[in-house]
């Protein structure tokens, strides 16, 4: 049922058609029944909030901090610092990553590298091919 016909149904189950209404009158009755009706969708379609992001919860954690060290600093000014900290912060942890990461790929070089003969190159890659060809045949069909 769309909201319109809700509230018509309402009013003329609330309206007495034998009684002579002022218009002032008609109009408190249908801003109650409109107030009605649309507070229950309200209630209906409640907003999901989203979980806050590393950066909202960095800010949330030191704002404060910076506020009692920079208390002459106005809010603008104090945001202006948490984003250095944070690029500061962010720039560690993207350098720990890499580092990782580099030190990660190394060992999978030195793996792959091990005992790995021509001819088992040529098999796996014989394989793929295969595999492959394969696939293709099966679109075709």
């Amino acid at each position: 049922m769309t909201n319109t016909k809700e509230i018509m149904d309402k009013f003329n189950e609330i309206v007495d058609f034998n009684k002579v209404y002022t218009k002032n009158e008609l109009c408190a009755i249908l801003n109650t029944i409109y107030s009605d009706v649309y507070s229950k969708h309200k209630t209906v379609q409640k907003k999901t909030t989203r979980q806050p992001t590393k950066y909202n919860i960095f800010v949330s954690e030191n704002i404060g901090k910076l506020k009692n060290e920079y208390s002459e600093l106005s809010r603008q000014d104090l945001m202006k610092k948490v984003g250095e900290l944070w690029r500061k912060e962010k720039s560690k942890e993207d350098d720990e990553v890499t580092n990782k990461d580099e030190s990660e790929d190394e060992v999978a070089k030195k793996d792959e590298s091990v005992d790995e003969s021509e001819d088992e190159v040529k098999n796996k890659a014989v394989k793929k091919l295969k595999k492959h060809v394969i696939r293709k045949m099966k679109l075709v069909k």
